[in-house]
């Protein structure tokens, strides 16, 4: 019953209502009615009525406003799109992210293409503010998402990417990027992973018995910044020689002067990102390979296999017998 004077609510206003409108009802609910969470954490009961609410408004659609002019359109839209998208798929080859979890999503039903405009629009205008709207922002690239990745698989270049997608270039919104492709949490996962290897990273980069100092925070650090050297691709700290060299790969420049390290992320004559420390550097460049759909850069390519395949676990293709061995010894050293 209250479902459905939910829905009698919302219909009133729109027949396919948008992530961010469920969330917002179910939250007005919940702070007016907090026993309906029923023991559950506040996150849980979210989530719980606005599944029910999303499963109720579904089935009205299938059923009794199956014949509305809005449902009707939008069902001849996704026959388009699904026709689209397995002609697409027909000519990709495999990419760095194909086979990702979202390398290619569908896009939510309760979008089009005005409403992708308005929201693409809506960020090149927001990030230009003195204290952006990170929250709509983020909105606002999950809500683009599908329609992102077509657009990047098309071979845009970066200078064309970062005209549509400004707010993408930031390191957060990079790192969330590669989390929206592949559902995997990067930071958290390098950060679970590094409690095991951090150690051993540092003693083998030393080839001594050095052992770590201080918090986890400042191990993580130190692990990554050593990680490069281990290997054998030491960083460049020069951006005009990088710029220079660097294709459509991203490449990562870093500079450390008195503790304090800066460093960008760079692709074709791009600045991608200005990043202040080694992890975030490193996990920034892991990152938007996926996100812009490129291979690992040459200079880069035992770091980024290793962080892929042993940090964070994720298949790939066979690592190469330098790697495996440094993996080796690092387990050897964890024992």
């Amino acid at each position: 019953m209250l479902i459905q004077h939910l829905y009698e609510a919302v219909i009133y206003f729109t027949t396919y209502p948008t992530p961010w409108q469920y969330k917002s009802v179910i939250v007005a609910l919940l702070s007016m009615y907090p026993h309906l969470g029923n023991g559950l954490s506040h996150g849980d009961a979210e989530t719980y009525w606005r599944h029910k609410l999303s499963h109720k408004f579904r089935n009205m659609r299938r059923t009794v406003d199956s014949k509305l002019p809005e449902v009707e359109c939008m069902r001849e839209k996704i026959k388009i799109w699904k026709t689209n998208k397995n002609a697409l798929k027909e000519k990709m080859g495999h990419p760095l992210a194909f086979g990702c979890a979202n390398f290619l999503p569908a896009r939510e039903e309760t979008e089009d293409d005005a409403s992708i405009a308005a929201h693409i629009e809506y960020m090149k205008m927001e990030i230009k503010n003195k204290i952006p709207d990170h929250l709509a922002i983020n909105t606002s690239l999950q809500c683009t998402f599908p329609d992102r990745r077509r657009y990047i698989i098309s071979n845009p270049t970066f200078h064309d990417m970062k005209e549509q997608y400004p707010c993408l270039f930031d390191p957060h919104q990079l790192i969330q990027e590669f989390n929206r492709i592949s559902e995997v949490d990067l930071a958290g996962v390098m950060t679970v992973s590094l409690k095991k290897y951090a150690s051993s990273i540092i003693q083998l980069a030393h080839n001594d018995g050095t052992q770590m100092e201080g918090d986890e925070y400042d191990s993580n650090e130190v692990a990554m910044s050593l990680l490069p050297k281990l290997m054998r691709e030491p960083l460049q700290s020069s951006t005009s020689l990088a710029l220079q060299e660097c294709g459509k790969e991203p490449m990562l420049i870093l500079n450390e002067a008195d503790g304090v390290v800066t460093g960008q992320v760079i692709a074709e004559d791009v600045v991608l990102c200005e990043i202040c420390s080694y992890f975030q550097g490193l996990c920034v460049l892991f990152a938007s390979c996926y996100a812009f759909n490129t291979h690992y850069n040459k200079k880069h390519r035992n770091t980024l296999c290793f962080i892929e395949r042993v940090l964070i676990g994720m298949d790939g293709k066979k690592l190469s017998p330098f790697i495996m061995s440094i993996v080796k010894k690092l387990n050897e050293k964890c024992n």
